[in-house]
């Protein structure tokens, strides 16, 4: 990209989403600098490229939606963030073996009244480790647009903590500190 497109696509990008005013960088090799520098930034899903910044008419509504999505995402983390994670197949196998454990207490707190305040904790533990481990899921999930994922990222490090989200460390899929020790 030349430097003055580059340096147009900047200003078009971070400017204040409620001053889009002027069309006078919508020529079509505006539009297509554009459309490419707002995806290398993750402001716009490849898929979106179809029907955004498509003709001049469209062209400062589309500006004032990527001045948003900019302003919006700018302390989200980047989308390779997600590659510091285990694989979201993995993900939903232990998000069904999750499901099915709630199931499994859920069951047992019915069966026995004496423990089901117990039952019952556990159970609120690995709905919250679910929604967690959920959130990851939405990260990774590449049918997702760019916004999603990326909003995502952004509920993942605030759960987990910037020492943890760093390290790829994500907590057990369910609350092993209730599993016994059988001999």
């Amino acid at each position: 990209m030349p430097p003055l497109n580059y340096l147009m696509c900047v200003v078009l990008l971070t400017g204040s989403p409620n001053d889009v005013s002027s069309n006078s960088y919508s020529d079509p090799e505006m539009r297509a600098a554009l459309k490419k520098f707002a995806v290398s930034q993750e402001v716009l899903d490849p898929h979106e490229t179809g029907h955004f910044l498509k003709d001049a008419d469209s062209f400062a509504d589309n500006v004032k939606v990527l001045r948003e999505r900019h302003a919006e995402l700018e302390d989200c983390p980047p989308l390779r963030d997600h590659m510091m994670f285990v694989e979201r197949d993995l993900i939903n196998d232990l998000l069904v073996f999750n499901s099915s454990y709630r199931t499994n207490l859920q069951q047992r707190a019915s069966l026995c009244p004496v423990y089901e305040q117990d039952f019952h904790a556990a159970i609120r533990e690995a709905e919250s480790l679910y929604k967690t481990w959920d959130i990851l899921r939405d990260a990774k999930c590449e049918f997702y647009y760019v916004l999603v994922r990326r909003r995502a990222l952004r509920e993942l490090k605030k759960v987990l903590g910037d020492k943890a989200y760093y390290e790829g460390r994500m907590p057990p899929h369910v609350p092993i500190w209730r599993f016994q020790k059988i001999d």
